[in-house]
Formats: structure tokens, C-alpha cells, sequence
């Protein structure tokens, strides 16, 4: 069966299953799934489900819709597709054999949505309108939080997502275990600070390091090498969708042959 796992602006994560049939999306109490926020038009989009196809509609809402990075008006889902509805993200799962884990956790195990019910204040009454623009910084933010990484130097199959929370380094107490001396406790710490992630030297005895230089604190950008006593890092960013299309048109126009 095929489920939709449901980001919040808390970035918890949720599931939702989706049976044959249609589905409107928005904060009206009568949509049925509803996504209780002003960024949400009143019925933002709908969703149709049939036999091995899930299509996702835009309604008219005043913020539309963003599928993987790209505003759409109406597209044919595929597994591992994410929908952006204003604050949310709504991440379909084809319900395949390979469809069952999300960053290595179990989708049935994720607890159910269930919308909390928004405050009836003058505010709800109207859609809180974002341009473009806006929409598209907060989807780069968006993946970067949910979607940013520590990869092991060592062993890449081994990788870490910090998201919104703290990460800790070092011996005792740590999340993440580090090697070298005086790795006693927490020696270095990777925090969010709303819009990117960042990582903090926590030890006057333990040495960490960005691209071979010396930190007490850095913001982390793709592709920085973070050394924390002896153990290493990558920090891997998601690809942003646009400059991938328009990578991909760079190379068909490179690799056309006219007349051939």
C-alpha cells in the first residue's frame, strides 16, 4: 500500500496511508489529510490514487506546489518523490519491498498522522501567500537540514544525519565515537542554526579540524573535510534539483552533434 511519511515544521516524521481514491490536502477541516498552517491554502492540492499510480494536482492554492525542488501543476509520483506544501513535506513511498525504510528507519513503524488542531484565531483565516522565490529558499533550506551529512572517511557506508538536532563527538556520553587522545567526553559538536548546520570545537585538548585548518567553530559547507582527533568526516550536501537540470542541458548541448 502506498503511504506518504509527513514532515512537519518540527521535522518529525509521520506516516499516512493512501488507499484508491482522492484526496484533498489543505488546512480545511473537511480535507482529508489536512495540514493545519497558514502557509496551506484552504484546499492546497489534491492527490489521486489508483492502481499502481499516485498523481498530485495542484487546486489553485496561493502558494502551489514543489515537487523535488521544481514547481509543478500536476505530476505522476514516484517512489521517493517529495511534495513541498508550504511547510510541509509530504515524501510518497510506492509501497514496494524497497519502500519500507527511510534513513534507516521503518515506515510502518512511524507514528500515524494526526493533525493537531490549529488555533481558531484571525489569523487562519487567510493563506499566508509566499512569492517564488520564497518557496524555493525554504526548499533549499529544507533539504539541507533534513537531507545534510557527516560521511565517514574511513568507511563511507557509515554516515550521519545531525538534521535539526545536536550531534555529539567524542568518548563518553558521545553520539558519534572519536579516536585520538584526551577523548574523554563530548569534544566537538555539530549544531543547526536555522539555516545551515555547524560544527563547534568542544575541548581546549582535542584538536578539530576543517579542510586541514583549525576551528573553534564552522559553518559547514559541501564537501568540507572535518578531522576530529583522528577520525574524519566529509560534510555532503543533497544536490540542489535545478542546478542538476540544468547541468544535465549543459551536457546534452555539449555532447549534439549537428547533423549527426
Amino acid at each position: 500500500m502506498p503511504r506518504l511519511v509527513i514532515k512537519s515544521t518540527a521535522h518529525k516524521m509521520e506516516r499516512f496511508e493512501l488507499r484508491k481514491g482522492e484526496y484533498r490536502v489543505g488546512r480545511d477541516p473537511e480535507c482529508e489529510l489536512r495540514l493545519p498552517n497558514v502557509s496551506v491554502s484552504r484546499v492546497h492540492c489534491k492527490l489521486t490514487v489508483g492502481d499502481g499510480w499516485t498523481v498530485v494536482e495542484d487546486v489553485g492554492s496561493s502558494n502551489g506546489i514543489i515537487v523535488n525542488g521544481k514547481p509543478v501543476q500536476d505530476i505522476r509520483l514516484q517512489s521517493g518523490d517529495t511534495i513541498e506544501v508550504g511547510r510541509y513535506q509530504l515524501i510518497y513511498m510506492g509501497g514496494g519491498p524497497d519502500d519500507r525504510f527511510i534513513k534507516g528507519r521503518v515506515v510502518e513503524y512511524l507514528p500515524e498522522y494526526k493533525p493537531i488542531e490549529a488555533r481558531a484565531d484571525a489569523r487562519a483565516e487567510a493563506t499566508y501567500a509566499m512569492t517564488t522565490e520564497d518557496l524555493q529558499r525554504l526548499s533549499g533550506i529544507r533539504r539541507l537540514v533534513d537531507d545534510g551529512r557527516l560521511v565517514s572517511l574511513t568507511d563511507p557506508s557509515r554516515y550521519w544525519y545531525p538534521e535539526d538536532r545536536s550531534v555529539t563527538f567524542g568518548g563518553r556520553g558521545a553520539m558519534i565515537p572519536t579516536q585520538g587522545w584526551f577523548h574523554w567526553g563530548v569534544v566537538a559538536e555539530v549544531t543547526w542554526n536555522g539555516k545551515r548546520h555547524v560544527i563547534h570545537r568542544r575541548s581546549r585538548l582535542v584538536p578539530v579540524k576543517v579542510n586541514d585548518q583549525p576551528i573553534t567553530e564552522h559553518v559547514l559547507q559541501g564537501g568540507d573535510v572535518v578531522r576530529i582527533g583522528r577520525t574524519g568526516f566529509r560534510y555532503e550536501e543533497p544536490e540542489d534539483p535545478r542546478a542538476a537540470r540544468k547541468a544535465a542541458r549543459r551536457r546534452k548541448v555539449e555532447t549534439f552533434t549537428p547533423g549527426a
